[in-house]
């Protein structure tokens, strides 16, 4: 459907659109149409942003492990929020999520944070909007506020300092550039050493040895992220989406219970 749209707006602007495929090798589209240009200085970084992000298909093992930071997270998109957190899911950082700009506020006015991640492009109040409520109020004057944008365009950083941000990070989110913005801003005693790290992953692993696996089934985020916060750290959590997902586990894991969502999407 959406090329389909894709390709009936492309005539309408007079131009065409082709496709060269191959099979286990991938499909490049290339669109052609005249326009006139007023100015040749770039306008973005979109053959630099999609080198990194073919070279973050390997393995990307985290050097930043930082238990005892908190973060926040805002964006009203569900899934980028996800994203994230799947990132951050090895570097044990606390993470906190909120999905408008008045959620992030009402966290902030009851908690502090060493490092708050907020979208610019959000309906009602948008990141800048935010931002300018939370130095208005106080409530983070001293945190590092990072704008995160699909706006990937040069001079970006530049914009959003001057609007108040400390930094900014450019959607999609690749794991190398998130690991960097937080060590340059997370305070250095709240990051773990190579050794201290070390140490912490193996008491872990003892420790869970001895913890009863129980692995939940459950499609809902909302849901999910519920259970997250109920779970007790005297058993060892694992999480799928679906039964498929499930039987990949149990086939090279054992698992000593199993919680599955009794109404699943798609489901009566």
């Amino acid at each position: 459907l959406g090329l389909n749209i894709t390709m009936q707006l492309v005539r309408m602007m007079g131009g065409t659109i082709g496709v060269n495929s191959k099979y286990g090798e991938g499909t490049t589209f290339t669109v052609q149409m005249k326009q006139t240009v007023i100015d040749r200085t770039p306008i973005g970084n979109f053959v630099e942003n999609l080198t990194r992000m073919q070279e973050q298909k390997e393995e990307y093992t985290p050097s930043l492990i930082a238990p005892a930071a908190n973060i926040l997270i805002v964006d009203d998109n569900e899934m980028n929020l996800e994203v994230i957190e799947g990132l951050l899911e090895d570097t044990r950082i606390n993470v906190t999520t909120a999905q408008s700009g008045e959620e992030c506020l009402e966290i902030l006015r009851e908690r502090s944070f060493d490092v708050v991640l907020l979208d610019q492009m959000m309906p009602g109040m948008s990141g800048i909007r935010t931002l300018e409520e939370m130095r208005k109020e106080h409530i983070a004057d001293t945190v590092p506020v990072i704008a995160l944008t699909a706006d990937a365009i040069v001079g970006a950083r530049e914009t959003y300092i001057r609007e108040g941000f400390t930094d900014y990070l450019t959607k999609p989110v690749m794991y190398r550039d998130l690991e960097n913005i937080l060590l340059k801003y997370l305070k250095p005693d709240l990051v773990l050493s190579v050794d201290e790290a070390d140490k912490l992953k193996q008491t872990e692993e003892a420790s869970d040895e001895e913890k009863s696996v129980i692995l939940v089934i459950v499609d809902s985020s909302e849901k999910l992220k519920s259970l997250k916060e109920k779970a007790s750290d005297a058993f060892k959590w694992v999480y799928v989406r679906d039964d498929e997902s499930a039987g990949k586990f149990l086939a090279k894991h054992k698992a000593d219970y199993v919680l599955r969502d009794t109404i699943q999407a798609g489901e009566k």
